[in-house]
């Protein structure tokens, strides 16, 4: 097994990792990936784009190479970088929050050199020790989201760890450099993909640990510009939403039931006033309840192998953001129908520029 090197210009694999605001994990993320078991040679490349301290002293001694980016405010911009100038087969691109198992990689590259697709994306662990809640809820959440679609996916890209053929990448000129922060821009280039009839293999097995520190507030913002920037990446494409991972029928499914939840809900405010009667509500919120339930099934299993604290309290969250992802796909779709300039455009249209609003002018979003 070939060990990694730094300027390995015929190694047949380069893992480029993106880092922005990474000096928390940066090191055990490199680390993670320099104990990797790949059946080739392999290169690691780390893009400085700012705000990461001195990444050379946190990586001294490990073969890797390190680009400056000079603060790209791009996390599409970044991969770029790592990916310029390589004359190898594959690519693989792991977010700097993240820890690869040592068989991720090639997990992720089996089926590229095996011909059976041009891209391939992996999933989180359930290992969930040692972190906050909202770090629990998220990682617990997506692997079990992403553990249900094995196989052949369209219009779907995920960077947080993801393998892809270098010609296809070099043919379809990388991300969409006009995206700014990291959202969405990963989703853009499998709807590229999509569209050249290249095939994305969803590959399960290649598990990552996703350690980016992360508040109860930051997991709704997170969702709700991910949402938006997914509502307007898929209008432009053409395809269904449901070919996103995490908008399948069962999951629209789930947010309409909340949704008839909420409403319920509300009405029950009229009880306490006499307008309606207590019958006429509990039993439909009861009805309600058993069905979104049903429909979330799976995920409140794997929440309730957390402990039921834990479970119920995430329950709940579950049920706010499925309320966020309506709001997302109300706001988005509205959005879409009266910006008439976004149907032609090339660039990410108003949903965008709405995740960085508040931010400032130049303002990053964490790669996460």
């Amino acid at each position: 097994m070939d060990a990694p090197t730094i300027h390995a210009r015929d190694a047949a694999i380069r893992v480029v990792v993106p880092a922005f605001q990474a000096r928390g994990t940066i090191g055990d993320c490199v680390r993670g990936i320099l104990r990797s078991e790949v059946s080739c040679g392999y290169e690691v490349v780390v893009v400085d784009d700012g705000a990461n301290g001195d990444v050379g002293a946190i990586l001294l001694g490990l073969p890797v190479r390190v680009v400056m980016t000079g603060v790209s405010g791009s996390a599409a911009v970044a991969r770029n970088a790592g990916a310029a100038g390589f004359a190898g087969t594959f690519l693989v691109f792991v977010d700097s929050d993240v820890l690869v198992e040592p068989d991720c990689i090639q997990q992720l590259v089996q089926p590229l050199a095996e011909g059976r697709a041009e891209a391939t994306v992996g999933s989180y662990s359930s290992d969930v020790r040692g972190l906050s809640f909202a770090m629990r809820y998220k990682q617990l959440y997506v692997a079990r989201i992403y553990s249900r679609r094995a196989g052949y996916v369209r219009n779907d890209f995920w960077t947080a760890a993801c393998a892809i053929n270098g010609s296809v990448f070099a043919a379809l000129g990388g991300f969409d450099a006009s995206f700014r922060g990291a959202c969405g821009e990963d989703a853009e280039l499998g709807c590229r993909l999509s569209r050249a009839g290249g095939r994305i293999l969803a590959v399960p097995e290649a598990i990552g640990h996703h350690r980016h520190p992360l508040s109860l507030i930051g997991l709704f913002a997170n969702d709700w510009r991910k949402g938006l920037v997914a509502i307007a990446n898929y209008s432009r494409s053409g395809g269904p939403i449901s070919d996103n991972r995490h908008a399948t029928v069962r999951d629209m499914v789930s947010v309409l039931f909340a949704t008839i939840l909420a409403a319920l809900l509300l009405a029950s405010a009229f009880v306490a006033s006499g307008m309606v009667a207590a019958g006429a509500v509990a039993t439909p919120v009861a009805a309600v309840f058993g069905l979104y339930t049903l429909a979330r099934a799976d995920i409140v299993a794997v929440f309730l192998s957390e402990g039921l604290s834990f479970a119920a309290a995430a329950f709940l969250v579950m049920v706010a953001l499925d309320w966020l992802r309506l709001a997302c796909v109300t706001v988005g779709t509205a959005r879409r129908l009266f910006d008439t300039n976004c149907r032609n455009r090339t660039i990410p249209p108003y949903a965008y520029r709405e995740m960085s609003k508040g931010l400032g002018e130049g303002a990053h979003v964490p790669y996460s």
